[in-house]
């Protein structure tokens, strides 16, 4: 079953969706659970405000638990040699598409030193082209906004992997963490201190990655490296990954360390080589390729760090949106001074309602002091110092200062703006979107002048000169209007060698004596920063949180890591703190915390929980709209319009078919596990059994905490030796060799107790609801959204529609006697159809509900719906063998599709899995209802192709539940005779492995039809 996954516009499940379906995390072994959850560390932390604990809020505990069912799945049988990680490999191979498997894998290109190159040598090519995607698929991706508290994720997921490592859960690897910047470096190093000092039994050594080999390689130690820093050559400043590669067996843990230029992505490869027999893990909060996000465990990005009221809202005012979607010509000079105008006259009204909310309420550290970020693709100066984008921006705000704008030009701006404010786009929906909010602050803007704007913005109500700042540092240079007593701007550059040798040059501005004693940069966030406004590359984005941000301007930005830039910079600025300590918006703090700030139900200030986004030509604009669009979901509705189709009658009563499944119970002690057996070689299990011949049941219970009778009960295992023996299946470890059969022995086997009819009450407690799942993402594509909800939902109604019209006719027909009722019924039952995109919409004869959508593997934004190329191809065999016109010899028939999953439908067969010494559920695709007189008849049908091993051990399952010496069982209910079968439809009957499974493979749908096996 291909996934269908909605984290962009044409992308499949991910990671995360296939853990859902897949493992919950209250079904892993207690061992598996994650040590002191919800809290951060198992101590309490000395904080003199709070005293205590420190809690994770659920997007962390979530994103923790999912890395633990990953970590499962793959791990599952021990790890290293003891077993394949083909748990996962198999989820892979069921939920993505080989087009999307495509993106995992590593392609050998015709650059040098391409990452197959560098791989090739370490990896078992798949062929002279490819290293196929399983041998990739030790990774997992932590997709988390900015400011969510990723490096909290990232220590504790350190913790848990030690508690894996002492449980003998996963191989005793190393533990190494590569961050991009020396900042993320010692926030990871900060974090760790806050862990230790509470007082947690094993605290985290940060040791250098030089230093490995030196040490202790596991213990306590965690190494650490800067990722740009590792390479293939060793100097005083690089590291050759070689020397350190330790023959692959690293947990890697890279925090922003993905990134996708030339160099970085060799560096990927190394990160591949390192972690080749551990696993990888990748935090950062702008996940651009397919393969991240495919693998990704967690997804909290921007959009969701958003709605759940950690950030502040995104708007984009509806001119800017307009400019973009429909001119064709560039915007001129005096609509880009408009659009910087506009930028001001929001930030003053930000800042005036901010005022107004401290004087209401009291509180002078009520919100941050607003600024804006004004970003630039480039801010270096040509020859002639005049045709930089930063130069133009800036140009108008000296004429602003200087008093030489058109007053005219002002007043258009701000009526714009207020028509904008009345009908703005918000670029992610939440419950508390603010637009009524921001309808009446549009009254503000009549308030907003532009001696408004000097004040608030400029620092000075009065007209004047601009003078510079050059900082202590070379990197900044801040400006302030000559009569004021402070700065109100900062450009953040690189060099500003070029920008002091042009001010005076170009605009005659005045250098003051003064130097700024410390950089003016590092300050910002202090509350007596007098900038106002913040003017640079992308030098400090990547670098630097702050609360202050709610204005963006966006200036002629462009190349091809434009849209991450995007991403980055709006994460940057979305963090909100209405009162210290309170980080989140004010309609997602609780009445406790709300009467703390004394402040009332609504926000004082929702201006500044609010990011206003600009761009000053159309270049730039599309660049905002592009980066977002690649955090932006859309929305997600379930799908309506299809329903429950009536269940055919039975004559000559005309009794409604009862629709009949299996119902299973835990066999009792003692009864013989028919359809259960632990596997294991012959060799191991000599090992096993010598090696607790030589420990005592004391040990047992006081080292591995056993109770006495599970030690009882392990020791009969070894003495009757009740295992299948299988050379293939060794365990290295026997320690946990030892779980695992404890696991098995603890387990009861399922068998089958009766009958009994569906549950259908129109609810999702039902036993067949995937139907009611059926959910949309609609996203959007090139500024619209898709698909059309209208449309897509009126096709819906036509193909239902046109089925009810063909029963009314036919019903009319049919009182005139002009057919038979054996044709009304075949003609009723008759297929009505429809297309919408890549989707068929049809009704099918007999199906359990109606209609039924098929689409192909590629359509990624409709779930729960008929995908896989085996069951399409089997419900077109289906319905060329139902229009035929021979009797099928049944009273009454109806199937219906099935949709395995933890929460989906509930129709299932329970088998062991004796590759992984574990139970599981065999959910087959569909499952048909036959009914003649008091024969009944249940069938299964999973169309399958022949190479895959699980069906066979499905089979297995199926004939130890329901025959018995060859024959099929027959049970009994409610006066009928019902047998259940069991069929594996391919088109490759040719290859089925075995003679004793040919019966069960069929590449027609006649055997479902014919007439029950002798009565057994």
């Amino acid at each position: 079953m291909v996934g269908t996954g909605f984290l962009g516009c044409d992308v499949m499940d991910t990671l995360e969706d296939i853990i859902k379906k897949e493992r919950l995390y209250e079904a892993l072994p207690e061992a598996w659970h994650l040590p002191s959850l919800p809290y951060f560390a198992g101590a309490r932390i000395v904080d003199k405000k709070k005293h205590q604990l420190k809690k994770l809020y659920d997007y962390q505990i979530q994103a923790l638990r999912n890395a633990a069912c990953a970590l499962f799945l793959y791990y599952d049988g021990g790890g290293g040699k003891d077993t394949e990680p083909s748990l996962l490999k198999q989820a892979f191979a069921r939920y993505y598409p080989p087009s999307a498997l495509s993106d995992v894998a590593v392609v050998k290109s015709k650059i040098e030193g391409d990452p197959f190159s560098i791989l090739s040598p370490f990896f078992a090519p798949h062929d002279e082209e490819s290293i196929d995607y399983t041998q990739l698929i030790n990774r997992m991706c932590f997709w988390m906004a900015t400011g969510s508290g990723k490096t909290l994720i990232i220590v504790k997921l350190i913790e848990y992997l030690f508690s894996l490592r002492r449980h003998g859960l996963i191989p005793p690897h190393p533990i190494l963490i590569l961050a991009h910047k020396d900042y993320l470096l010692a926030q990871i190093r900060a974090t760790i201190h806050e862990f230790n000092i509470t007082g947690v039994d094993n605290p985290i050594d940060l040791v250098h990655l030089r230093a490995f080999g030196e040490a202790n390689l596991l213990g306590n130690n965690v190494y650490y490296h800067l990722s740009d820093n590792i390479a293939d050559e060793q100097t005083n400043a690089r590291t050759d990954y070689r020397a350190y590669a330790h023959d692959g067996k690293w947990f890697v843990i890279l925090d922003e360390a993905h990134r996708g230029a030339k160099d970085d992505s060799k560096r990927q490869a190394y990160y591949h080589v390192m972690a080749r027999q551990g696993f990888l893990f990748n935090f950062s909060a702008s996940f651009t390729e397919r393969a991240d996000i495919l693998t990704s465990v967690k997804k909290y990005n921007l959009e969701d760090f958003t709605k759940k009221g950690h950030g502040k809202h995104v708007y984009l005012n509806e001119q800017e949106y307009r400019a973009f979607s429909n001119a064709k010509d560039e915007i001129n000079t005096n609509e880009r001074k408009a659009i910087v105008l506009k930028s001001l006259i929001t930030l003053t009204a930000i800042t005036q309602q901010v005022e107004g909310a401290r004087r209401t309420t009291g509180l002078a550290d009520l919100y941050h002091v607003p600024l804006m970020m004004t970003l630039v693709h480039s801010v270096n100066t040509d020859r002639e110092g005049n045709k930089n984008d930063l130069w133009v921006f800036f140009q108008t705000l000296r004429e602003i200062i200087a008093g030489e704008t058109d007053e005219r030009l002002f007043h258009r701006a701000r009526e714009s703006l207020k028509r904008d404010w009345r009908g703005g786009t918000f670029l992610f929906s939440c419950h508390d979107t603010p637009l009524s909010h921001i309808r009446e602050a549009s009254s503000i803007l009549d308030r907003v002048t532009m001696e408004e704007v000097r004040r608030s913005v400029f620092l000075s109500p009065d007209k004047g000169t601009l003078q510079y700042i050059v900082g202590e540092s070379s990197k900044e240079i801040a400006f302030q209007v000559k009569n004021s007593e402070k700065p109100f701007a900062l450009i953040r550059i690189g060099d500003t060698g070029k920008w002091k040798q042009a001010l005076p040059l170009l605009y005659g501005y005045e250098k003051t004596q003064r130097v700024n004693e410390q950089a003016f940069f590092e300050q910002l966030n202090h509350k007596d920063s007098s900038i106002t406004l913040l003017m640079g590359s992308r030098s400090f984005v990547e670098s630097w949180d702050s609360n202050r941000p709610n204005v963006i301007n966006y200036i002629n930005i462009g190349g091809v890591d434009a849209k991450k830039f995007v991403v980055q910079s709006v994460g940057r600025g979305v963090r909100i703190e209405p009162v210290s300590g309170y980080r989140l918006r004010y309609a997602f703090l609780n009445r406790q915390e709300r009467e703390t700030i004394g402040a009332g139900e609504a926000s004082p200030a929702p201006l500044a929980e609010t990011v206003f986004l600009f761009a000053t030509n159309r270049r730039a604009m599309g660049m905002v709209l592009k980066g977002l669009a690649s955090t932006k979901e859309g929305s997600v509705e379930r799908l309506q319009g299809i329903i429950r189709a009536p269940v055919p009658t039975i004559p000559p009563d005309n009794i409604p078919m009862p629709l009949l499944i299996p119902t299973y119970k835990k066999e009792k002690r003692g009864e013989k596990r028919r359809d259960r057996q632990f596997t294991l070689a012959d060799e191991t299990f000599e090992r096993f059994k010598a090696y607790l011949a030589q420990t005592s049941d004391s040990v047992l219970i006081v080292r591995d905490g056993l109770s006495l009778g599970q030690v009882g009960a392990l020791r009969q295992f070894i003495e009757s030796c009740d295992y299948r023996r299988d050379a293939n299946k060794t365990y290295d470890r026997l320690s946990f060799l030892q779980k695992r059969v404890i696991e098995y022995l603890k387990g009861k086997a399922e068998i089958v107790e009766g009958m009994r009819p569906l549950v259908e009450n129109g609810d999702d407690k039902d036993d067949i609801v995937h139907f009611r799942h059926i959910c949309v993402r609609y996203e959007y594509r090139n500024g619209t959204l898709y698909p059309d909800k209208a449309q897509l939902e009126s096709t819906i109604a036509n193909v239902k529609q046109g089925k009810e019209q063909d029963r009314k006719k036919l019903a009319r027909l049919y009182a005139e006697d002009k057919i038979t009722e054996r044709e009304f019924d075949k003609r009723v039952e008759g297929r009505q159809e429809g297309v919408y995109g890549d989707l068929t919409i049809k009704n099918i004869m007999g199906h359990y509900y109606v209609p039924v959508i098929l689409g192909n593997e590629k359509v990624d934004y409709i779930q729960h719906i008929i995908k896989a190329e085996s069951e399409r191809r089997f419900i077109g065999c289906l319905e060329a063998y139902v229009g035929k016109d021979e009797e099928r010899g049944w009273d009454a028939w109806m199937f219906s599709r099935i949709d395995g999953g933890p929460n989906l439908d509930k129709v299932s067969i329970p088998y062991h899995d004796g590759r992984h010494n574990m139970g599981r559920k065999f959910y087959p695709d569909f499952i048909f209802w036959l009914c003649k007189g008091d024969n009944y008849k249940i069938v299964f049908v999973d169309p399958k192709g022949t190479t895959h091993a699980d069906s066979y051990v499905k089979i297995d399952g199926y004939r130890v539940l329901f025959e018995r010496d060859g024959k099929v069982r027959t049970f009994h209910h409610d006066g009928k005779n019902v047998q259940l079968f069991l069929y594996m439809f391919t088109d490759d009957l040719a290859n089925v492995r075995g003679e004793r499974y040919k019966d069960y493979w069929i590449d027609d749908p006649e055997p479902i039809f014919r007439a029950m096996s002798g009565l057994s």
